[in-house]
């Protein structure tokens, strides 16, 4: 693995996600960071983000073709509002995973996992008219 210095703009994209509970998309970090480096660019970001992500400080994952960052490495879940695209994490410890009957079943060895969860959050489901309407075409289905 390539080594990286933690330079100036690195750092403070770090602090930026440790402090956000939003899972922001790389604009939105880019709004925050401006307010200190303004002269930063979006694309610096993004390479920042890149980096901080191949040393694995950091975690991105895609929402759509959206990408969002997440600096909680601990294990745990999302849960993204089909309507706004809010996203929530969601303690992994409510499974019980069992890492040995997987394996087992499937004759693979487990190194990780990843659940996300779909729903309506409750400020978007209080605005809905009528219970059972929401219809979303892009709106994932377990099969």
């Amino acid at each position: 693995m390539k080594k990286y210095r933690i330079t100036k703009q690195r750092a403070l994209i770090l602090e930026v996600l440790k402090n956000s509970k939003e899972h922001p998309t790389a604009y939105q970090i880019h709004n925050v960071v401006r307010r200190k480096i303004p002269r930063i660019s979006l694309g610096t970001v993004y390479r920042n983000l890149d980096v901080l992500c191949e040393t694995g400080l950091i975690r991105q994952f895609k929402v759509g073709k959206m990408r969002r960052f997440d600096a909680d490495l601990s294990d745990h879940c999302h849960i993204r509002c089909m309507s706004c695209g809010k996203v929530d994490d969601f303690p992994a410890n409510k499974f019980d995973f069992e890492k040995s009957a997987i394996e087992t079943d499937t004759d693979y060895m487990v190194l990780g996992y990843k659940v996300d969860f779909y729903g309506i959050c409750g400020p978007c489901n209080d605005k809905r008219p009528m219970q059972g309407d929401y219809v979303n075409e892009s709106m994932p289905t377990s099969n």
